[in-house]
């Protein structure tokens, strides 16, 4: 007989979106972060003429600073007072079971998290959005789901 069950995994996919006013005649700001307190800058990007960046590769549990600088064809500006954002991970916690349905929580403030879960964590692993209802109580949000025979990892 296989033994079946449901686990609560750790994995998160972070976003940070930064935007700013750009300076008159900059034609292609230069954005650069640190993940060492201002140490070790990288330019992540430049050329781009929009206001506004969205940094898929921020690293979360910890504070990722960001400087920007206007360049035009004159030349670079001096770069921005640093901006810290701290990426805190969620915890997606287990909220008990009553009779044959298991319910998680995770905090109020990931309101714009979805939950996904896998049958299995072999290569290659197909992660599937839960289509149960998310509710809100007492600063958390939570999912109830019945418990199957189906392996779920979360």
């Amino acid at each position: 007989m296989r033994r079946r069950g449901w686990q609560v995994l750790r994995g998160w996919i972070w976003l940070i979106c930064l935007g700013w006013t750009a300076a008159i005649g900059a034609s292609s700001p230069h954005r650069w972060r640190s993940t060492t307190n201002g140490a070790g800058w990288q330019l992540i990007t430049n050329g781009l003429t929009v206001n506004a960046f969205v940094d898929a590769k921020a690293v979360s549990g910890q504070t990722n600073d960001y400087e920007v600088a206007a360049a035009n064809s004159m030349g670079t500006s001096p770069v921005s007072s640093p901006v810290a954002v701290l990426l805190t991970n969620p915890v997606l916690s287990w909220g008990g079971m009553a009779g044959n349905v298991l319910t998680l929580r995770w905090p109020a403030w990931a309101s714009g998290w979805a939950l996904y879960y896998a049958t299995n964590l072999v290569a290659p692993i197909r992660w599937l959005p839960s289509d149960n209802l998310v509710v809100s109580k007492a600063g958390q949000l939570q999912v109830s789901m019945p418990i199957t025979s189906d392996n779920r990892f979360f």
